[in-house]
């Protein structure tokens, strides 16, 4: 059994599980309709990075979401901060302080002549133009401060401690992701995990430790910013990793106009308008395990999803009538969903109150209850 299977079944045990746990939390969610409920506009939020942090925003100057999204490296990213609250982003130096090099173990990946290699050095040296040295910034300014992989030095978080100090890693595979679920680093009151609902290890999860996406968005925030003209939008989004040579023919078949997801290195934006183009965001059999990031852009984008749940490490955003995994049927459920507008605009609205809870509210609810306490015992 080779490496892939082995995973793939690993991720459809978790997926399974997850489905479980969801069940639990359903009166806490059903009732909200799209809009969230959490008073979150007046809430101060920075969102930060080193110069050396070679995904996501690249521009501290944007004064539109759509700025920084034309400005993104790779990902869209928690771009809902600057739809829900007033937020900002920074850029600082990297410092020599322990907690802030632990993004030097990615050094590993630019070794040789690849890809990473030539780009990523050009990248980071592109910020290090327009970064500030972290303890030149007021950070007294903000309520809540998200630093990506601790981008501000423990020597400056504790000059505020009234501000909430947040971390994020970039990914799960990050050496330090175990012992963060076990102790924040220094400097750090919370620890962003990744996760969008509840999961395995959730039900584990300490004080400090809140279930938040790395592509965090509310309900239809990317339509918002693409401003979507949902009447004109038509066809199907093909999710990177299914096999276009089977489910293309069978699109075609019916008349279905489809693309797939985008050109690796190329434009985020030029992705998301395509997405902004379709309908429909198609992915019942994954040639590998998905995190399910292009997932919560469909879903921000207001596309309906059709796919395999048990593919996904957070399966949460694909309804139960929708979580299919057989090619042939999954394009004959995508015909009936395009010529029943009725049937289309019911399950859309299902999906929005799952985007609003798992993709938004549930993560805030989180990290507000944490710097409730923490403000509690501050007295």
């Amino acid at each position: 059994m080779t490496i892939i299977h082995l995973r793939k079944l690993a991720v459809s045990a978790w997926a399974l599980a997850c489905r479980q746990l969801e069940k639990r939390e359903l009166r806490g969610w059903t009732g909200l309709d799209h809009r969230s409920k959490s008073d979150l506009g007046a809430l101060r939020v920075a969102l930060v990075k080193q110069s050396s942090y070679c995904d996501l925003y690249a521009d501290p100057g944007a004064t539109t979401p759509y700025g920084l999204l034309a400005s993104s490296w790779h990902r869209t990213g928690p771009i809902g901060l600057f739809l829900g609250c007033k937020a900002r982003f920074i850029i600082v130096h990297p410092d020599d302080a322990p907690e802030c090099r632990v993004w030097e173990e990615k050094l590993v990946y630019e070794q040789g002549a690849g890809e990473r290699g030539e780009r990523f050095p050009r990248i980071r040296k592109a910020q290090a133009l327009v970064a500030v040295e972290a303890d030149t910034v007021d950070w007294a300014q903000f309520d809540v401060v998200i630093a990506l992989e601790n981008a501000v030095p423990a020597v400056v978080t504790a000059c505020y401690p009234r501000v909430l100090w947040c971390t994020m890693l970039e990914h799960h595979r990050m050496r330090p992701y175990r012992s963060y679920l076990a102790k924040a680093p220094a400097g750090y009151d919370v620890f962003l995990n990744l996760r969008m609902g509840p999961n395995l290890v959730s039900l584990f999860r300490r004080r400090h430790v809140v279930d938040f996406p790395y592509g965090l968005n509310r309900a239809g925030g990317l339509a918002e910013i693409y401003r979507r003209d949902a009447q004109a939008a038509r066809g199907v989004m093909l999710e990177d990793n299914q096999d276009a040579s089977v489910l293309g023919p069978l699109l075609s078949a019916r008349g279905i106009e489809w693309t797939q997801g985008g050109v690796p290195g190329g434009s985020l934006v030029d992705y998301h308008k395509k997405l902004a183009g379709c309908r429909i965001f198609l992915a019942p059999k994954s040639s590998r395990p998905l995190g399910g990031l292009a997932a919560l852009d469909a879903a921000a984008m207001d596309c309906l999803i059709v796919g395999r749940g048990t593919d996904c490490w957070n399966p949460y955003l694909i309804l139960p009538e929708l979580d299919i995994g057989d090619p042939e049927r999954s394009v004959a459920r995508v015909a009936e969903l395009l010529a029943n507008e009725g049937e289309f605009a019911r399950l859309l609205a299902m999906q929005r109150v799952r985007m609003a809870w798992f993709g938004w509210e549930r993560p805030w609810r989180q990290l507000l209850a944490v710097r409730k306490k923490l403000v509690e015992t501050s007295h």
